[in-house]
């Protein structure tokens, strides 16, 4: 298991807590040990109510990632879905809109990163242009360069 990804899906609420004591025993695995992870480990399918508040950001400290801050898990979201873009398995469209979803959901508008901005934006243009394929085709092309761009500044590309 991917440890930064898990924070990541647990930073936006998007990790299940059944799967805590998985993560946890991931953890070990991976050599970490510290009476958060001990304690998430000894769970048995726990709901939002079995688990202490703070005790998974306590996990991760012991597994030595940093407090997460909710944009910082925004990028690391909008870069799952980027790869994907760059790499031809999603349409430039169909990942502008998961992207504006992503931070729709999560940030205020004057705090969507400038980089995923750009990209939110051809998705507010595009249904302008139904008519007008050749438009469509421009504001796709501008998707894959701005992908790209963010792509490269995250040091994925």
């Amino acid at each position: 298991m991917d440890l930064d990804q898990a924070q990541t899906r647990w930073t936006l609420g998007k990790f299940p807590y059944e799967e805590l004591p998985e993560l946890a025993a991931q953890m070990m695995m991976q050599g970490f040990e510290g009476p958060a992870i001990l304690e998430l480990v000894s769970f048995h399918k726990p709901t939002l109510y079995d688990i202490p508040k703070g005790l998974v950001d306590r996990a991760f400290l012991e597994a030595g990632r940093a407090r997460l801050l909710l944009q910082e898990a925004v990028y690391r979201a909008a870069e799952v879905i980027l790869l994907r873009v760059a790499k031809g398995s999603l349409p430039p469209i169909e990942g502008a809109d998961e992207i504006e979803r992503l931070c729709a959901k999560h940030l205020d508008y004057s705090a969507y990163p400038e980089p995923l901005q750009r990209i939110i934006a051809t998705t507010w243009e595009w249904e302008d242009t139904v008519e007008d394929p050749g438009r469509r085709r421009c504001l796709e092309l501008e998707i894959i360069d701005e992908t790209q761009g963010f792509l490269v500044i995250r040091g994925l590309l």
